[in-house]
């Protein structure tokens, strides 16, 4: 049995150590009068130490805090930097952009847009590609997509899935005695300010679980799911993966019928061998977009005026040749 009493000494005792080792950060974060819970997001408060730690600089795969420590970064802007941070060809091709051609937000197209979506075809095999600024708008605008194309209104997770902030993917499964069939959704405890009950939008079933997963789809709603791909075939129709879709140099998505499922690549495999970028990209089966088409529903997709991040793709692609 776990003693939560020497727990709770536990934590005290090593978030003491902890602010004692980093006190600048611990400083900075007592002083953040005017942010909201203290921190530019609020999920930078979910940190053991009871505080996060405040960056001075980063280089390739290493961070310094303001405390003067050195780490070696494993979350590397969660993938945001997989091919490490401030590469020579990304900084310059952002000075670039910055200081010659200047334009960080003009709300127009470069043309560096489709050299990337040209080099990502010759890649994975998708034909057709759209972009967006984060993990949660790549989902957001895939999920419209797949409610456009079947009519159906609800999208399926796995139960404390992480899909970003996805109104529709904080669900999880009930137990007897929280007002809910056991096995059926309800909302993430946590949730706040939810549009609409969650249930209304989407369906849940826990992880491995595959007759709970099979028992929700047989109810017939379901656009699409996020994982199992032979089952929402059979169900659903439609698939798509959420988070690094097949792997650094492979043509195509193994498993995936292209011509069938919308896929959601969210930070996707970019370069060669073992360094990636994140293009937050979502793929589109040419049929895809002949449906969407044909139902006249385009309305839906995100603003996405910085071409700033177009140069940044397209530079990315060097690092992997160094």
């Amino acid at each position: 049995m776990i003693d939560r009493t020497r727990l709770a000494e536990l934590t005290t005792r090593e978030q003491a150590a902890f602010a004692q080792a980093h006190p600048r950060s611990h400083a900075a974060y007592a002083r953040a009068n005017h942010l909201f819970g203290r921190v530019p997001m609020t999920w930078m408060n979910k940190k053991a130490g009871g505080f996060p730690l405040y960056l001075d600089r980063a280089r390739g795969n290493r961070v310094w805090d303001i405390d003067g420590n050195e780490y070696v970064d494993f979350a590397l802007g969660d993938t945001g930097a997989m091919a490490g941070h401030s590469p020579e060809p990304v900084v310059a091709a952002v000075r670039r952009r910055i200081e010659q051609l200047g334009g960080l937000t003009t709300m127009l197209p470069t043309e560096d847009a489709e050299w990337v979506a040209e080099e990502l075809s010759r890649r994975f095999g998708m034909d057709l590609w759209s972009f967006s600024l984060t993990a949660t708008d790549a989902n957001r605008w895939a999920i419209r997509l797949v409610r456009a194309i079947t009519g159906r209104p609800k999208i399926l997770f796995n139960s404390y899935c992480y899909h970003g902030s996805v109104d529709e993917s904080l669900i999880v499964t009930g137990h007897y005695g929280e007002g809910v069939h056991h096995g059926e959704g309800m909302s993430r405890p946590g949730n706040v300010g939810s549009p609409v009950d969650v249930t209304v939008t989407s369906r849940v079933a826990e992880f491995n679980d595959v007759a709970g997963l099979e028992a929700q789809l047989a109810k017939g709603d379901v656009a699409a799911v996020l994982g199992a791909a032979e089952i929402a075939d059979e169900h659903a129709g439609r698939f798509f993966k959420d988070n690094r879709v097949g792997q650094p140099g492979q043509a195509g998505c193994p498993g995936i019928d292209h011509q069938r499922f919308v896929v959601t690549a969210l930070d996707f495999p970019f370069l060669d061998r073992v360094r990636r970028h994140p293009l937050h990209a979502q793929l589109h089966a040419r049929h895809v977009i002949r449906r969407i088409d044909d139902k006249k529903q385009r309305e839906g997709d995100q603003i996405h005026p910085d071409q700033n991040r177009e140069c940044i793709k397209k530079a990315t692609n060097d690092v992997s040749k160094h």
